[in-house]
């Protein structure tokens, strides 16, 4: 998967302390997840509470979760 540099620069220039930016390797699709967001994915409780945009990144943190120790897709 293609990924241009400037995509990946730009996401870096609107990380904070409060978001990490990953790369799905596969996907070639960039995210930032909040540390609230990974705190949600690590309660693995329903997300019924959180709005649809949210739900969303807390599934993708929890497949970065499973993801850590292998790094076969986030990075």
């Amino acid at each position: 998967m293609r990924v241009k540099i400037r995509d990946i620069v730009d996401a870096f220039d609107c990380q904070t302390d409060e978001t990490t930016v990953y790369l799905n390797r596969r996907t070639g699709v960039i995210v930032a997840i909040s540390e609230m967001e990974f705190f949600a994915a690590r309660e693995k409780k329903s997300l019924d509470g959180y709005p649809e945009w949210q739900r969303e990144n807390i599934e993708i943190a929890r497949e970065i979760l499973d993801d850590e120790d292998k790094g076969e897709v986030y990075v």
